[in-house]
């Protein structure tokens, strides 16, 4: 081998070198992209159950509302009557009051949550 040969031949051989590394270096950086469009469209599906949730459960927190409205209008009608509060009612207005607080809490830390996020 003539010192030309010699000299292509290392120069092929180090740009193939390079060549390879680089081919390397783009194969790393697709499969971090591809990682990062996965993560990036399972948080925004998180994202959007949260805030089904939250919708969720604001509906609801109507609704209990709703239902203490009721339970205050027994009241009236019962206390109108001189009769005592069934306890059934008295607990399930215990039920609702503490399902309305949790509900609220619920919101709040969904909202925090999301806007976080």
């Amino acid at each position: 081998m003539n010192l030309r040969e010699k000299i292509e031949k290392d120069i092929t051989d180090k740009v193939m070198t390079k060549l390879a590394s680089e081919k390397v270096e783009l194969g790393a950086i697709d499969e971090i992209d591809a990682q990062i469009k996965k993560t990036v469209g399972e948080l925004n599906g998180i994202r959007n159950l949260m805030r089904q949730a939250e919708k969720a459960a604001a509906e609801n927190l109507k609704k209990v509302d709703n239902l203490q409205s009721d339970f205050n209008k027994i009241e009236s009608m019962v206390k109108l009557l001189g009769l005592d509060m069934p306890k059934e009612v008295e607990k399930n207005f215990k039920i609702a009051n503490d399902l309305r607080v949790a509900l609220k809490k619920a919101i709040g830390n969904l909202g925090s949550a999301i806007a976080s996020i």
